[in-house]
């Protein structure tokens, strides 16, 4: 890689104990190839107001010619970091910028109706756009999937919602409809999927969320066009309860980064980001929405977490290694072991530690795009926030894990 990095669920054997599909989350600078020129990248102090830059190469998904947003990050060596009205995020490099004019413009997003506009001129003539109280979703799904994806991402949006209740920090539903792409068609949505990130396997993926765009992008269901009811719907997802649970999973991305608990270019732990939204993630298969409430123990992950604690008395991977560095993801050899102990590290803190996660959270909502935080950091902030060193929080986890069992 050289300046752009993706953080992504690759697609993992049967032998991991994991259900195959991946997950693209971000992506992601963090002061690699053009921006490692060893000055910190700073923030955009001024009131935000519109800046038109001239660019002179073709971006994958873009045109060459103008931008035209809001500066979130300048870096010293003239490096952007520059956020659209339409919300989308365009990483600009030195040699992309040919001419940089801020306007005295106040910087706007587009109003839902413009924004839903948008997305139809980008997907095509067979999308149509349904608004639900917070999403705008641009569907050629048939009006039974759609209505039942509109459904479900209401009904995880009341359940974050309350969630976060009684946290340190408040929390607040997004002030405009997040925008929702559903595909009928999974080739369509793969070949999508594909022009949007060219370096990651889309074949088995039913959605994600892109950081960069802002956007959710779900596949739909075989058979989709012959679904007359809620119900048929219901019992074809009962042998796809996975695809229910990559939809919550994903929402919680898209939630989590425009309610102000994380930062979108920011340097956010892996292990926390992913852990939420499996704690999120796991079917109920009851209901009209095939899911109720965050918190069931994953059936993904916990077996496997138990059968390996009781092979090797311990974790597969030392707690310390996963909250000091994202690299556990980025080996095949540990990735399993990353998101099970991520899920169930985040699990337990919320069960028995509820105060010194939302504190951990706080840490993270404050976080500015493009700043790296050293190991170092990372385990003290944890420390600090959850009054738990890695291996007392290790040791109360194993615990944790031994007395959950499956619904």
């Amino acid at each position: 890689m050289k300046h752009v990095s993706i953080w992504w669920r690759p697609v993992l054997r049967p032998s991991c104990r994991f259900h195959a599909f991946c997950v693209v989350v971000a992506v992601v600078l963090f002061l690699r190839g053009e921006w490692a020129s060893g000055d910190e990248p700073r923030p955009s102090a001024t009131v935000a107001v519109v800046t038109v830059v001239k660019t002179s190469v073709v971006k994958t998904g873009e045109s060459a010619g103008e931008v035209r947003g809001r500066v979130i990050v300048e870096a010293q060596d003239g490096g952007l970091l520059l956020e659209d009205a339409a919300h989308r995020i365009h990483t600009l490099t030195k040699r992309d910028v040919v001419e940089q004019v801020s306007t005295q413009q106040p910087f706007q997003y587009l109003s839902d109706d413009d924004l839903a506009a948008q997305l139809l001129r980008i997907a095509g003539a067979n999308f149509s756009i349904r608004q639900t109280e917070h999403f705008t979703i641009c569907s050629d799904a048939s009006d039974v999937y759609t209505s039942f994806c509109g459904k479900l991402l209401e009904k995880v949006l009341v359940e974050y919602l309350e969630f976060f209740e009684e946290a340190e920090f408040v929390v607040k539903a997004p002030d405009f409809r997040l925008p929702v792409v559903i595909f009928r068609d999974s080739l369509a949505f793969q070949e999508h999927a594909r022009q949007q990130h060219p370096e990651t396997d889309f074949s088995t993926v039913p959605g994600y969320y892109s950081i960069r765009d802002n956007q959710m992008f779900i596949a739909g269901l075989s058979g989709d066009r012959e679904f007359r009811s809620n119900g048929e719907l219901i019992r074809e997802l009962r042998k796809h309860p996975r695809q229910v649970e990559t939809i919550v999973h994903e929402s919680i991305h898209q939630l989590t980064f425009n309610t102000g608990v994380m930062v979108r270019y920011a340097d956010n732990s892996m292990w926390l980001s992913e852990g939420l939204a499996v704690y999120f993630e796991q079917a109920s298969g009851r209901g009209a929405t095939f899911w109720n409430r965050p918190g069931e123990p994953s059936g993904v992950h916990l077996p496997g977490l138990k059968a390996t604690i009781d092979v090797r008395s311990g974790l597969g991977l030392p707690l310390a290694d996963l909250i000091a560095s994202d690299q556990p993801f980025l080996s095949a050899n540990q990735l399993a072991d990353a998101y099970g102990e991520s899920w169930a590290l985040t699990h337990f803190l919320i069960t028995s530690h509820r105060k010194g996660f939302d504190q951990l959270l706080q840490k993270v909502s404050h976080q500015q795009p493009l700043h790296a935080v050293t190991a170092e950091n990372r385990l003290k902030n944890f420390a600090e926030a959850t009054n738990l060193s890695a291996e007392e929080a290790e040791s109360g986890l194993i615990r944790h894990v031994s007395r959950l069992r499956l619904r």
